[in-house]
């Protein structure tokens, strides 16, 4: 079976659908994964990747974005005709509508795979043609579930310990945080010292403050390794006891897959407010602390670290209740869909 993936310029769209590759790649079936240029640093060690031009909006891209599109379209004709692929699944992002229109117009059957709590607009646009549509949320309107696609490094399964010290790991999904780096050092300032001595913070920085966050931790007696990037960040996240971040779906995901809780800070600009929309799933699943970036977030974020930390059965029972048993073989629930809609089962 001959698979073309298709996937928009963020990890949140790109991270699942390298999980799908693999898992077909490991199935012995054939794939390739389609995004625009803002992808590439998102899938380094994918082999086969085909890289298409960006489409950016803004009245003053339109010659370019005219041009780009007219190449996306002939590029993916010719993909089409020369290697023929049963299926075209996509994973979301505005950039994958052209490729998965001309891959439909060439007879190619359309899988579309939604991985947040709100259906993303590319996914809404194209869900009149597509023969699946799959979601890791409930979802009305005939999406089918299946639990959230990971990378293989999160589905090894490290047990859950907090009875000595606690390893908080901070980091902002793919596009980063930049509040981040002030909220953070200013509700740990705001704990006991006893509570900062039993702390060992991990931080990925994106945006050139790592001195600078280092100097604040040390000043207020917190242990910390501040990064620019995480390169191995299954194995960081799988010794963490806490972990502070976005709600983007791939981070959820990812968390579910190992059994880690967190205190999810939604993205406020997300599309449609869709990271809110994950989060509160989460939170009323009880694995989860939900914190909207407001005024007042550190005061609250502070006051619930306070409790966290004084009763560590709350992140005990958030570990237990995030914890997705199924998330090991969603990859493969998900490829049998795939040779149904192709006639191969």
């Amino acid at each position: 079976m001959k698979v073309a993936v298709c996937a928009g310029g963020t990890g949140g769209h790109i991270y699942p659908a390298c999980a799908l590759l693999d898992a077909l790649h490991t199935k012995g079936h054939e794939g390739k994964l389609i995004v625009d240029s803002r992808g590439l640093p998102f899938c380094k060690d994918i082999a086969d990747v085909e890289a298409f031009p960006s489409i950016r909006f803004g009245w003053n891209r339109v010659l370019q974005n005219f041009g780009s599109t007219i190449v996306i379209i002939l590029r993916m004709l010719l993909l089409c005709v020369r290697w023929r692929p049963d299926v075209i699944v996509g994973f979301g992002g505005l950039f994958t509508i052209i490729p998965i229109l001309v891959a439909k117009l060439c007879g190619t059957k359309v899988v579309l795979y939604e991985q947040n709590a709100v259906i993303g607009r590319a996914n809404r646009l194209l869900s009149a043609i597509a023969n699946l549509r799959v979601t890791s949320y409930e979802q009305a309107n005939g999406w089918k579930k299946i639990s959230a696609l990971v990378r293989k490094e999160f589905l090894k399964k490290v047990p859950y310990k907090c009875d000595d010290k606690i390893t908080i790991l901070v980091m902002g999904g793919s596009q980063g945080a930049r509040s981040f780096s002030s909220i953070i050092p200013e509700v740990l300032s705001r704990l006991s010292d006893t509570t900062r001595r039993n702390l060992e913070l991990i931080q990925q920085e994106s945006y050139g403050n790592v001195e600078k966050l280092q100097q604040i931790y040390k000043s207020i007696g917190v242990k910390a390794t501040v990064e620019p990037y995480i390169d191995d960040v299954a194995k960081v996240m799988s010794s963490s006891q806490l972990v502070i971040c976005r709600a983007g779906a791939s981070t959820l995901s990812e968390l579910s897959a190992l059994g880690r809780p967190a205190i999810l800070i939604p993205f406020p600009s997300s599309a449609e407010n869709h990271q809110l929309c994950n989060a509160t799933y989460y939170s009323r699943k009880g694995s989860a602390w939900v914190l909207e970036e407001k005024k007042f977030i550190v005061t609250r974020m502070a006051s619930l670290l306070d409790e966290i930390f004084s009763n560590r059965e709350l992140l005990k029972t958030a570990a237990s209740n995030i914890i997705d048993s199924s998330a090991s073989t969603a990859a493969d629930s998900f490829i049998d869909c795939i040779k149904m809609v192709s006639g191969q089962e």
